[in-house]
């Protein structure tokens, strides 16, 4: 049999025995929870089955603290749809913990066992789901959980949450937040402190700021947020971009240089400030032949689309520059804003044309190349082909 029909009968074979493949899974595929001193912990998985019956072992790893988990049942027989397991962790008391200290991940792996996988070929397969545990570290220790979301409305002022929770073994008091507002450019816009702040041990606390949106233009900012919690530790440093939205649409950057000669594609990145749907925007770009319509925009709140245009451009012999200033217009919808149209006045720089001796050296390169390549495989067919026949 010649090597080319041996490897189509094994391919045929290899395709056929995939529809025998097992597929487990895992949910939740994260869990999180606090460390207790001393306590247990319970945790239910739901181990998934979507093909055919097959036998299953669980197992825990990654984690110092893997050595305390058990399991409900930790191996069975699978079939097709759900099992629950339910994962314990019996903690030690924290005084007996040497390097098992801040965010410890013990990973929950299903695997099938091999000696029960139906069809010709196995492939085993095993899932993994996380459970987080969150040990205090000794001293002070302190995380930013989350900031909310300060999108507002042009005007409007809105109030910040900033939820912080104490992961070490000490209460905090008497702490800073600082806290800064940054532009599109990365330049500060606002500064505030938010002093005198206690955390208590094992517990949360919420601050809020009253952020002066009203005296913002409308786009794109950055909510920073420095948290000093400690003398022995780096602050904490957390952030989350926000708009202050309004009816309108602002360019972010375009393609700034042309070559001369050709048809170029320009592309320009307009940011939608609205938190509603823009639908019907209507862009039209100032070229060297006038102004030509380009396709209709539909926006999604704050979305950042890029917008493409092709601009045929002569020779910089028939120009009386190397740059030229043209216009991008936008056209909105009658009932969307006040303002039916918003233009950006755009400068390209004229670039000449590349070297025709370098472009043709690198097609004879790219050509050199490929005749090599194919010549190769050419000869190994061929040297093969009458290896057979021998």
């Amino acid at each position: 049999m010649s090597s080319f029909k041996l490897i189509a009968l094994i391919s045929i074979f290899f395709l056929f025995s995939l529809s025998f493949v097992q597929a487990i899974g895992i949910s939740p595929p994260r869990v999180t929870e606090d460390f207790v001193s001393g306590e247990s912990l319970t945790v239910p998985f739901q181990i998934i089955n979507r093909a055919h019956p097959t036998y299953v072992k669980m197992d825990a790893f990654g984690s110092p603290l893997a050595e305390f988990v058990t399991f409900s049942q930790d191996s069975f027989s699978m079939p097709q749809g759900v099992v629950s397991v339910d994962v314990s962790v019996d903690f030690p008391e924290f005084s007996e913990l040497v390097d098992s200290f801040g965010r410890q991940i013990i990973r929950i792996r299903a695997s099938e066992s091999p000696d029960t996988v139906d069809g010709s070929f196995a492939a085993v397969t095993s899932v993994v789901g996380w459970l987080v545990i969150e040990v205090p570290v000794p001293g002070e220790f302190a995380e930013i959980v989350e900031i909310s979301d300060p999108t507002v409305l042009e005007g409007e002022d809105v109030l910040v949450d900033i939820l912080l929770r104490n992961r070490g073994t000490q209460p905090l008091s008497n702490k800073q937040l600082d806290i800064q507002v940054l532009d599109v450019l990365n330049q500060p816009v606002y500064q505030t402190t938010v002093s005198s702040i206690a955390v208590p041990l094992d517990d949360s606390t919420l601050i809020q700021v009253a952020l002066p949106s009203s005296s913002f233009d409308p786009g794109k900012y950055t909510f920073e947020v420095l948290f000093n919690y400690s003398d022995e530790m780096q602050p904490l440093v957390s952030s989350r971009s926000f708009f202050v939205g309004a009816t309108d649409i602002q360019l972010i950057n375009y393609t700034q240089t042309l070559e001369e000669g050709s048809i170029n594609r320009v592309r320009f990145h307009l940011q939608s400030l609205w938190g509603s749907p823009l639908r019907s925007v209507r862009p039209q770009l100032l070229s060297f032949s006038g102004e030509q319509s380009l396709p209709v925009l539909d926006f999604d709140p704050f979305q950042l689309q890029v917008l493409e245009a092709f601009i045929e451009v002569p020779s910089l012999e028939s120009l009386d520059s190397d740059t030229f200033d043209s216009m991008l217009r936008l056209e909105f919808p009658v009932d969307a804003t006040t303002d039916t149209t918003k233009e950006f006045p755009v400068t390209f720089l004229i670039a000449p044309q590349e070297d025709d001796v370098l472009i043709s050296f690198n097609w004879y390169f790219v050509a050199v190349i490929l005749i090599v390549a194919i010549s190769g495989i050419v000869f190994f067919v061929i040297r093969r082909w009458n290896h057979e026949k021998r």
